[in-house]
């Protein structure tokens, strides 16, 4: 009996003796990821006797280290998923759960439109909310993919259209864009002009455009020669400090102003010359025909003497703004704006 009984001590204190070799080895991996906003560096807890760890990140880069920690200082901002696993001389741990995290610094988002979605950059994990009112009323979505189907009672007005984007239950970003349908015509032969802040990327359709218009601080300016390349209609979505998507419509010039729309008064009459194809001129705001301009052919005339006039009984004025309405039948009316410069 005290054979049997010694036999069960020296067994228990083996098994004792494994288990606690097996405790010293666990095959789960590392615990305890976290990843620091300001130092960049992603860190996980120790694990007893591995020589090495080894991190995969988003399922695409596997690195080996000999540190519980890395840093991700030259990674893009971005979305990031990682998972890490000890390596002991003579085996390893299986993987640890995985931990997501964001990579920025100052984060920023695309957000554009093709007329029938709205897009922008997606986030790993993250989930999002658009928001906007409809008839003064406010509506919510929540999503999960990076795009939101654009419902049809927003097509025919302007409408302020919010993104939130949310990651562990936070928000950690907002941005909004501008969703306009209101048709705006643009001519084939004229450079267009946007008035926009920070345009830095433009859309056509859906569809990155590289060149053929020109960016500034607070505007953007369509080449003609883009323009020429589209019919009809287009959807243009601009991405910058500002975001806006815009209704065009493309048509041919109802008339052409040939001469510069801003001239400097030298003591003579002023001429405005066009090309009106069809149109007519009827009537410059303001001022009477025959006594302070006249028309003739394709021209308009600002009579010397009105402007004299002017400038003698509004000194202050340093310029004269001309509103000429044009038509043609009585379907088309046209009004163009015209400068004269009274100092040089």
């Amino acid at each position: 009996m005290r054979k049997i009984v010694n036999f069960f001590l020296i067994s228990f204190s083996l098994l004792f003796l494994v288990s606690c070799k097996t405790e010293s080895r666990s095959l789960y991996g590392p615990k305890g990821l976290s990843y620091d906003q300001e130092s960049l560096v992603l860190v996980w807890n120790e694990i007893k006797d591995a020589q090495a760890y080894k991190l995969v990140i988003n399922e695409e880069e596997t690195i080996e280290l000999i540190n519980n920690y890395y840093s991700f200082e030259d990674y893009p901002i971005g979305s990031y998923r990682v998972k890490v696993k000890a390596i002991f001389k003579d085996g390893e741990t299986l993987y640890s759960n995985t931990y997501t995290f964001i990579v920025k610094e100052e984060f920023e988002l695309k957000i554009y439109s093709d007329g029938t979605y709205i897009y922008w950059d997606d986030l790993a994990a993250a989930n999002y909310k658009i928001k906007y009112r409809e008839d003064y009323l406010p509506k919510t979505h929540s999503l999960t993919e990076n795009k939101f189907k654009i419902p049809e009672t927003l097509k025919s007005k302007a409408t302020e259209i919010n993104l939130e984007v949310y990651f562990n239950g936070a928000v950690i970003y907002e941005t909004s864009l501008l969703l306009s349908f209101n048709v705006t015509r643009v001519f084939y032969e004229e450079d267009y002009q946007i008035e926009i802040q920070g345009a830095k990327t433009i859309y056509i359709d859906g569809e990155l455009i590289e060149e053929g218009f020109i960016a500034t601080s607070n505007s953007l300016t369509l080449k003609k020669e883009l323009i020429g390349n589209y019919q009809q209609q287009i959807f243009i979505s601009i991405v910058g400090e500002e975001n806006a998507f815009y209704l065009f419509h493309l048509m041919d010039l109802p008339f052409l102003l040939i001469s510069p729309p801003k001239q400097s008064f030298i003591g003579e009459n002023i001429n405005f010359e066009f090309d009106l194809r069809g149109y007519e001129i009827i009537k410059v705001n303001g001022l009477t025909i025959n006594e302070d301009y006249l028309i003739e052919n394709n021209i308009l005339t600002i009579k010397k003497e009105y402007i004299q006039n002017i400038m003698e009984t509004k000194k202050e004025k340093i310029s004269i703004e001309l509103h000429v309405t044009l038509s043609k039948g009585i379907s088309f009316t046209e009004v163009v704006y015209l400068i004269i410069s009274l100092k040089s």
